[in-house]
């Protein structure tokens, strides 16, 4: 592959912004959102979604993320999937996901993004119960690379945690 190192530039104009939108957010934390996490973590709320745990502020390592994937699967075969192992107290058990042959498509089919159809259920009643106190629950990923090449990751940082190697 050659490039011209050219820039990719993403222009996004949010056209439905309304703050009266956000007024019931003062009352109570979005269910699923990091708005109570990072309240927590850093004592900072922004409860019209303007923070760093909003999707105005991630989108811009999402697109260029959904980009790279695309690449890397086209130029080399690395395929990166994710997928929800755990919600709550709910465990996805070691190896009733076979990672050499879990799909995109068996991971997109599940509500909670979960490959396993009992574990889904599981999980869902899990989110539901949760859902009915008006609380919401935390999880875990667990993530793929598939067909990953010497060289292919680089080290990189986020400004809230100390350097990660991939």
């Amino acid at each position: 592959m050659k490039s011209n190192r050219a820039i990719l530039r993403l222009f996004l104009q949010e056209t439905s912004f309304c703050l009266l939108d956000y007024k019931e957010m003062t009352m109570a934390y979005r269910p699923s959102h990091a708005d109570f996490t990072y309240d927590t973590k850093y004592g900072v709320r922004e409860v019209q979604g303007g923070g760093r745990s909003s999707a105005r502020e991630t989108i811009g390592r999402v697109i260029p993320g959904a980009i790279a994937k695309k690449i890397l699967k086209q130029f080399s075969g690395t395929e990166v999937l994710a997928y929800v192992s755990q919600v709550h107290q709910v465990v996805l058990p070691d190896g009733l996901v076979d990672h050499d042959t879990v799909t995109l498509d068996q991971i997109e089919n599940s509500i909670v993004r979960c490959p396993n159809p009992e574990y889904t259920e599981k999980m869902m009643v899990a989110i539901d119960a949760v859902r009915a106190r008006g609380d919401s629950i935390g999880g875990v990923l667990t993530c793929i690379v598939k067909m990953s090449h010497t060289g292919l990751v680089h080290r990189f940082s986020i400004s809230s945690r100390p350097s990660l190697r991939l």
